[in-house]
């Protein structure tokens, strides 16, 4: 009994020690092995930080200009801008961007803007970087202008502090066109937004 007894100690003792190893600092994770996460397949943004204008109205060449120069990853699909209404390289006077460059903004007080651009492919998923024209003040805790694309509207980000956010467009048809617009909730103004990119898939 007694040499029982001793032999269940040291048993239990060579059972743990065949056991995996405890040191806090081995570890079975390589570090290398981290990846970020790739760009999706066929996707293209563009970003308008190096445009150098402070409220230069843009015409179909040089809206072209701004898209072809600002692909930021991918492959430019963006061939010709059929169409641009009060759409300005940059922001002049007034708004929360006033004076300032590397943007594109919609609209002016009496008009609203827009920009057709005719792309290689079809695409069904448009995200938009943009801000409202104005910051929210306790006199106009609502916003008031739009981003319309394609026909889908969406309420511009809006804040007490001019950061701008994502608004994503997920298109029911698949379209090789895009038209991207601002509007007003008072249609006897223009409405005004800021855009500093936008992706397309």
């Amino acid at each position: 009994m007694k040499k029982s007894l001793i032999l269940l100690p040291l048993l239990a003792a060579c059972l743990v020690g065949c056991g995996e190893s405890s040191d806090p600092t081995t570890s079975t994770t390589d570090p290398s092995s981290t990846t970020t996460e790739p760009v999706p397949s066929g996707e293209v943004v563009y970003s308008f930080a190096s445009l150098t204008g402070k409220g230069v109205v843009f015409d179909t060449t040089t809206a072209l200009a701004a898209f072809s120069g600002g692909v930021q990853s991918g492959t430019d699909i963006v061939s010709a801008v059929s169409e641009v209404s009060t759409v300005y390289d940059g922001s002049a006077t007034g708004g929360a961007y006033e004076n300032t460059a590397g943007l594109i903004k919609f609209g002016k007080s009496a008009a609203s803007g827009s920009i057709t651009l005719t792309l290689s492919k079809s695409i069904s998923h448009v995200v938009i970087n943009c801000f409202d024209y104005y910051v929210k003040t306790a006199a106009y805790p609502t916003a008031s202008n739009s981003v319309v694309v394609n026909g889908v509207s969406q309420t511009c980000p809006y804040a007490e502090t001019a950061t701008p956010a994502d608004l994503t467009f997920d298109l029911a048809t698949a379209s090789s066109t895009l038209t991207i617009a601002s509007a007003n909730v008072n249609a006897a103004k223009g409405g005004r937004f800021h855009m500093f990119s936008i992706k397309l898939s």
